[in-house]
């Protein structure tokens, strides 16, 4: 029967690819891994098997019927085991390249290897002279003759097992269920994905999960799009180099290229501290600077926040180098822009591996809360894979249930990052991420939140203030309320005088026509990116202070580190905002993703420079009654200076996406 054919078949494949991941495992293994970890990675794997034998199984469960079905006549299961032999050629090829492939450059297969077929002849030499391929060939042959022999001795065979206790129907619509949940993969909300494959900073863990063709088609949509132009880096460079600090004193770069790679590398050594201090970073869902008390909204919505600056030394000029929450969360930990057309950088398998400055908090614990679950746009593979023994706290976690389709609210997931954090042993610190997401559509206001009480203004008011809708203005204030809530919780608790805590928006919004925006910003939609950066600790900042300096979410862990008193690499675009060295000159780059025009600007406290492929570059006043005009010509110097230190944030980013991999002993 039908599905005893399908049963065999995906039995029958899973015990070859599990043999082959057993074969990667014992020739590549590197180092010894705790059994728990081994574990992980080969249950990972057979589950994205079963996703691609289940793929491949896909055109017998749909077309073996009627004139089409291997028992009806032995010509039509001879056509059928004809169409698996020539696919079973094409994944071992892929099976085979990927071995050969990873022995000798220590990574899977992926797209970019069609690189090296545009020179056939160099390749097929490369190969001929690095590998036995006499002898891969006779295995391959061997193996496609075994492969063949099987399958029509113990796939294709008219078999009908005496122990249904179901029609058949019924055990067809349980093979149809059973395959829709392989092909998922998980048992929560997002389906299987490759960054669950990322799981550890350990590459050869991660790769052992990995399924090759799978990971291949992964990454094959990001080929095209972004890939970086290695010349444009080059002639840029000088310039990102004295920006960055990258220069010797003589003004000379002493080591512009190691090995094959720009070097973007320098140390920061900060006076050691008194004491250790925590580092709590907290990224508010679409906290936009123009919604906010602090830039005198109207209706006021965000107290808490405007209480915590006049305690705190806050920046009122920084912006987010996009929309979007997974390209600023990514721009976050990696300290580089995300500056990808396609997708997000966090969903691009070809640029998980980052060296990240978060690592050099050797000795802390290091924590990520999330009220929803990691696998969104593969935040997790950025986390867990970069950042060695990060712990993630996410849905599964938590007392309380989910509020929506984010996750638990605001409020449960500070109270449950408070209790973490004061549970936590006095003599470990910690450096811990809190990722909000209340305040994002359907713009859920917990009913169970009793101090919460919802507020119901006029149309006009909202209006007047930016919101387009009570529900919004509403939402914002709870996520207000819970930060607040968050604030007095850790005040009481030990941690408190020793943590550092760094409050920021992951992006702006539209300002919906609100009367606190000014003519400027409104025109080239500047409030898109513009949020607060809010930096908290007496010990620190004793004195509160409004920064009006540009900054950018890519300077967050450098300064973190800077303040922390950690020494650390710097391998990235981000800045220290501390620095008094980079204070004659401070921008904030931003990237339109999704303008077609390959939109890009940089903006400082009085020009807006902006890039479109139609119109070029060009240089707007912010502070003009006229800001629609250009003023290039007007202001050379300064149009000449932002131009070129634009171009050099957007090639920089773009060739540092795939050239700031963690060193290989990591």
């Amino acid at each position: 029967m039908r599905v005893g054919l399908l049963l065999r078949f995906v039995v029958f494949h899973m015990i070859i690819f599990t043999m082959w991941r057993l074969l990667f495992l014992f020739s590549f293994q590197d180092a010894e891994y705790a059994a728990n970890d081994i574990g992980r990675a080969l249950f990972l794997g057979f589950k994205f098997d079963l996703r691609f034998v289940l793929i491949l199984a896909s055109p017998l469960l749909f077309f073996s019927w009627g004139p089409l079905n291997p028992f009806e006549k032995r010509k039509v299961a001879g056509r059928w085991l004809w169409f698996y032999f020539f696919t079973a050629i094409g994944w071992m090829v892929f099976y085979s390249v990927d071995m050969g492939h990873y022995s000798y450059l220590r990574s899977r297969l992926n797209s970019s290897f069609l690189a090296n077929l545009e020179n056939p002849r160099i390749a097929l030499t490369m190969m001929w002279e690095s590998y036995p391929v006499v002898l891969v060939a006779i295995a391959f042959v061997l193996l496609l003759i075994l492969y063949a022999h099987f399958m029509r001795r113990f796939v294709f065979i008219h078999y009908r097992s005496p122990y249904l206790m179901f029609p058949a129907s019924m055990t067809y619509v349980f093979f149809i269920a059973i395959y829709i949940s392989g092909l998922y993969g998980n048992l929560s909300q997002y389906p299987l994905r490759w960054s669950e494959a990322f799981f550890s900073s350990h590459h050869f863990l991660s790769h052992l999960s990995l399924n090759p063709v799978l990971y291949f088609a992964e990454t094959f949509a990001f080929n095209k799009k972004d890939n970086f132009s290695l010349e444009k880096t080059k002639a840029s460079y000088p310039v990102m180099a004295e920006f960055l600090g990258i220069t010797s004193t003589s003004g000379t770069i002493s080591q512009p290229m190691q090995g094959e790679t720009l070097n973007f590398g320098r140390q920061v050594t900060p006076a050691p501290p008194s004491h250790p201090f925590n580092v709590v970073i907290i990224v508010m869902e679409s906290m936009a600077m123009s919604k906010t008390s602090l830039m005198k909204n109207s209706l006021s919505p965000t107290p808490a926040l405007e209480q915590l600056a006049k305690e705190s030394h806050w920046f009122s000029n920084y912006y987010s180098p996009a929309e979007g929450t997974a390209r600023n969360m990514f721009s976050i930990v990696t300290a580089i822009p995300d500056v990808t057309r396609e997708k997000t950088s966090s969903r691009n398998p070809l640029v998980v591996d980052q060296q990240v400055i978060a690592n050099a908090f050797t000795n802390y614990r290091k924590m990520y809360f999330l009220g929803g679950s990691a696998s969104w746009a593969n935040i997790r593979g950025i986390f867990s894979h970069n950042i060695e023994g990060i712990e993630i706290f996410e849905e599964g976690y938590f007392n309380k249930g989910r509020t929506d389709v984010w996750g638990v609210s605001d409020l449960d997931l500070f109270i449950e990052a408070n209790k973490v954090f004061t549970e936590n042993p006095a003599d470990k610190p910690f450096f811990a991420v809190i990722q909000s997401a209340s305040f994002h559509r359907p713009y859920t206001s917990p009913p169970d939140a009793k101090k919460f009480k919802i507020k119901d203004p006029k149309a006009s008011d909202l209006h007047e203030a930016g919101f387009y809708s009570v529900e919004q203005y509403n939402s914002l204030r709870f996520s207000d309320f819970s930060l607040g809530e968050f604030m007095e919780l850790a005040k009481k608790s030990p941690y408190y005088k020793n943590t550092l805590f760094i409050i920021t928006g992951d992006h702006g919004l539209p300002d919906e026509n609100g009367t606190n925006v000014s003519k400027s910003d409104h025109l080239w939609g500047l409030e898109r990116y513009h949020v607060p950066l809010i930096l908290h600790n007496a010990e620190l900042f004793p004195q509160p202070i409004e920064d009006t300096k540009s900054g950018s979410h890519i300077d967050i862990m450098t300064t973190a580190a800077y303040l922390a008193g950690i020494p650390h690499m710097n391998t990235t675009l981000g800045r220290n905002l501390f620095d008094p060295e980079f204070d004659k000159e401070r921008y904030s780059f931003v990237y339109n993703y999704y303008s077609e025009l390959n939109e890009y600007g940089l903006i400082n406290n009085d020009f807006y420079y902006r890039y479109d492929k139609l119109k070029k570059g060009q240089l707007y006043h912010r502070l003009s009654d006229t800001p629609e005009l250009d003023v290039a010509g007007q202001y050379p110097e300064v149009f000449a200076r932002m131009e070129a230190v634009a171009v050099g944030y957007n090639e920089s980013s773009k060739y540092l996406l795939f050239n700031n991999k963690k060193p290989a002993a990591q």
